[in-house]
């Protein structure tokens, strides 16, 4: 019994050791380890939805590899949000990332399915005093941040570790690839392609609901926000700011996709958001420019129409030069 608790104790000792050196290692080679908030494949992934297409990565860093060329005199501009900054579902040249860079050095931070806890370890952990302006991109889902009211006992020992441990997230993309193993076969197809808005509403029909209720996180987003706006004041850095409203606040196409997929709840049509309005006000003291975006974008898809993809819920390539468009007036 003595020599079994002996090896026990030496196994013990060796992988904590082993999990000290797989730290340090990581962190000479990839920096911190907001990395790993990254998608952690090689180089690439493929994309599927209402579009096709497969997204090339920066491997050290984990950024979509947009190639992007500066100059000296140019002023650096940095982009950082979910995957509305990462241009999820359209092409890098159609990007508002390469967009930009024909006037600005610009280099884009985004990935799809963050928050403001992304955005904020980001600009935490790395260096930022090198930009002149920050675009901070969000969306009507961003109110989802922090955790599963169920899980809220170990929330920030969670918290901690995702944004701090390699060896954490390793084991989260070990389980997520299990799962993504074990629910293969309950995905739904649209035109022979997972569905992102037909997939959330078959898992949580009211999941709009949540996301438009602006008071079930009212504290965690407010203090996400102030914490955002301390650290880039902190290096006199511009910030630049704006919502991207959910489509089926400005569609009536995608009111009926959402309905025809499990949607039970949808929010008010032609309404600006309660997360819009919360921002334009934390803005007004002048310690951020709050870019009165979101009827803009809505009155272009009333009008126009097709600026978002008509299943999904991100904007497609005339959206983005949409977007460029609108920015760029702001921006000079």
């Amino acid at each position: 019994m003595a020599k079994i608790l002996e090896i026990f104790k030496i196994t013990i000792i060796i992988i904590c050791i082993s999990i000290l050196i797989i730290e340090i290692i990581m962190r000479v080679i990839f920096g911190p380890p907001i990395r790993m908030q990254y998608d952690f494949t090689l180089n690439k992934l493929d994309s599927h939805s209402d579009f096709s297409i497969t997204y090339k990565y920066d491997f050290k860093n984990g950024y979509r590899d947009f190639n992007l060329k500066c100059n000296e005199l140019e002023d650096k501009i940095l982009i950082i949000g979910d995957s509305f900054g990462f241009g999820q579902g359209v092409k890098v040249e159609s990007s508002l990332t390469k967009l930009l860079d024909k006037k600005y050095c610009v280099e884009n931070w985004s990935m799809f399915g963050k928050d403001l806890k992304f955005i904020k370890y980001n600009l935490k952990q790395k260096k930022i005093n090198n930009f002149k302006k920050i675009i901070i991109m969000l969306f009507d889902n961003d109110t989802q941040i922090g955790y599963d009211k169920n899980k809220m006992k170990y929330a920030q020992i969670r918290e901690f570790f995702n944004y701090n441990s390699y060896m954490y997230n390793f084991l989260k993309i070990f389980k997520k690839i299990l799962t993504t193993s074990s629910n293969i076969n309950l995905t739904i197809l649209v035109d022979g392609k997972t569905n992102n808005p037909a997939n959330l509403f078959n898992k949580n029909s009211n999941s709009l609901k949540y996301w438009f209720d602006l008071n079930t996180n009212f504290e965690e987003i407010d203090k996400e926000w102030n914490q955002i706006i301390n650290i880039v004041n902190k290096n006199d850095i511009e910030i630049f700011t704006f919502v991207i409203p959910e489509p089926s606040v400005c569609s009536q196409k995608h009111r009926n996709f959402y309905s025809q997929h499990k949607a039970k709840w949808l929010p008010n049509i032609n309404q600006r958001s309660d997360f819009d309005i919360y921002l334009e006000k934390k803005c007004a003291n002048g310690e951020c420019n709050y870019l009165p975006l979101y009827n803009d974008i809505c009155a272009k898809q009333k009008n126009d129409g097709d600026i978002y993809f008509p299943r999904d819920f991100h904007l497609n390539s005339e959206g983005q030069f949409f977007l460029y468009k609108k920015l760029i007036k702001h921006l000079q």
